[in-house]
C-alpha cells in the first residue's frame, strides 16, 4: 500500500466532508500526521486544483474539483444503467457484441458491453474500463467527430495506424469524421485489428455527444449487408438512450 497515496486521501476526505475549512494544526490533530506531512500534502493537493485555501488565513477547503469527479461518475453509472437493456437488445438482434463508450481521457472509454460468443478468438483491445485507438476504431471515430477543431487537428497531426487499413493521413482523417457527421454511423474494417469490424453511431443529449453505441463482431461475421441490417436499429437505441437521459423533445 502507497503511504503517500493513503495519508493523501485521508487528508482529501476529510477536507471534502468538514463543514468549514481546516488549518494545518487542525488536520494534524485529526489524522494523527505531522504538520510538515500535512503542509506538503496540501501543497501538492493545492498544485492539483483539489484543494485551496480559503475562509480564515492558513486554511483549506476542498474544491468544486472533487464534484465534478462524483458527478461524472454518476453520470457514467447512469449511462451503463440506461443504456444496458439497449445493449441487451442489439445483441438479441445481432447475435454480436454491444457496448457502449464514452470519450475520456481525449479517446474512447467502453463502459458497458454484451459481449458475444463470436467476439475476436485473439482481440487485442481490452474490455470495459480499458481505452482504444481514436483514430483505429469506430468508437473513437464517432466520438473524435463531434470534438473540437481544436482536438481533431492535434489528431491529424499525430496518427498512428495500427494495421494498413487504418487512417494514415490528415486527409482520410478529415474526410472520414465528415462521413461520420453527415450519415450519423461509423464503419470499421480491419483498422483496429485484422479480422474485426465494428459499426458505431453517436448518442446525443441537447445535441451534446454523450456516449456512442457499438455493435462489433469478426469481420467474416460482419458482412456489408449485416451492417446495412444493424444501422436503423442501432439509431433508434441511441434515441432511445438520448430520451431516457433528458434528450428527448
Amino acid at each position: 500500500m502507497d503511504k503517500t497515496l493513503t495519508k493523501g486521501l485521508q487528508l482529501l476526505e476529510l477536507l471534502a466532508l468538514s463543514a468549514t475549512p481546516l488549518g494545518v494544526t487542525q488536520i494534524a490533530e485529526k489524522t494523527g500526521l505531522t504538520p510538515s506531512n500535512v503542509h506538503r500534502l496540501l501543497k501538492t493537493l493545492e498544485s492539483l486544483n483539489y484543494v485551496s485555501q480559503a475562509g480564515p488565513r492558513g486554511t483549506y477547503t476542498a474544491t468544486p474539483r472533487l464534484f465534478a469527479l462524483g458527478r461524472a461518475v454518476i453520470d457514467r453509472i447512469e449511462i451503463v444503467t440506461v443504456a444496458t437493456p439497449f445493449l441487451q437488445r442489439l445483441h438479441d438482434f445481432s447475435s454480436d457484441s454491444a457496448s457502449i463508450s464514452i470519450w475520456y481521457d481525449r479517446g474512447p472509454l467502453m463502459i458497458g458491453c454484451v459481449e458475444s460468443v463470436h467476439r475476436h478468438p485473439k482481440r487485442k483491445f481490452g474490455g470495459v474500463g480499458n481505452p482504444m485507438a481514436t483514430t483505429c476504431s469506430s468508437a473513437g471515430l464517432t466520438l473524435l467527430a463531434f470534438q473540437g477543431a481544436d482536438v481533431i487537428a492535434e489528431f491529424a497531426e499525430n496518427l498512428v495506424p495500427a494495421t494498413p487499413r487504418s487512417i494514415s493521413t490528415p486527409e482520410e482523417l478529415h474526410a472520414r469524421l465528415q462521413d461520420i457527421r453527415e450519415n450519423g454511423r461509423a464503419i470499421n474494417r480491419d483498422e483496429l485489428q485484422f479480422g474485426l469490424s465494428a459499426v458505431s453511431v453517436p448518442i446525443f443529449v441537447h445535441n451534446d455527444i454523450v456516449a456512442v453505441l457499438t455493435v462489433s463482431s469478426t469481420s467474416e461475421q460482419m458482412s456489408d449487408q449485416k451492417i446495412d441490417t444493424l444501422i436503423d436499429p442501432m439509431k433508434s437505441a441511441a434515441n432511445g438512450i438520448s430520451q431516457m437521459l433528458g434528450g428527448g423533445l
